[in-house]
């Protein structure tokens, strides 16, 4: 049996997971690593808001899909893209268990106070594959969302 665990909780583990929101910077740990190879190409495409899709990164475990995505944040806040518009779940979170992906982006937007608005957000689901047809959850969040990114 599942235990249901509270928004609270689920709203407190959201502002863990993005301490840009506060202090304008990915954690000490990401940012001494280095960039992978590939990051500009993907860096790229992942921002670019006139293809109105999403980007999967697919690639072996333990290569540094992880790390490219906080790299990927960095580079935003670097950017000047407004921290409080970059949405980061770590989806294989026991936490999030059973809540889709449209309801994360949700308890996201709440989390920072921004219930309201919907509207150019970069939001990074790491390890999706861990939520059940989770292409079908993101093709029905993008089109719903679609100046988020």
């Amino acid at each position: 049996m599942l235990k249901k665990i509270a928004i609270p909780q689920i709203l407190d583990r959201l502002r863990f997971e993005n301490p840009w929101w506060i202090s304008g910077e990915i954690d000490q740990y990401f940012q001494q690593m280095p960039h992978r190879a590939y990051f500009q190409h993907f860096y790229a495409l992942a921002k670019d808001r006139s293809v109105k899709r999403s980007v999967v990164l697919m690639g072996p475990r333990r290569v540094g899909k992880t790390v490219m995505l906080y790299h990927f944040v960095q580079q935003l806040l670097k950017d000047r893209i407004n921290p409080r518009r970059i949405l980061f779940i770590t989806v294989e979170n026991p936490i999030y268990t059973q809540i889709s992906l449209e309801q994360l982006f949700n308890y996201g937007r709440e989390a920072i106070g921004s219930l309201e608005e919907s509207d150019d957000w970069f939001v990074i689901f790491d390890e999706i594959q861990y939520t059940k047809n989770w292409d079908v959850h993101l093709k029905s969040l993008m089109e719903s969302y679609r100046d988020a990114k």
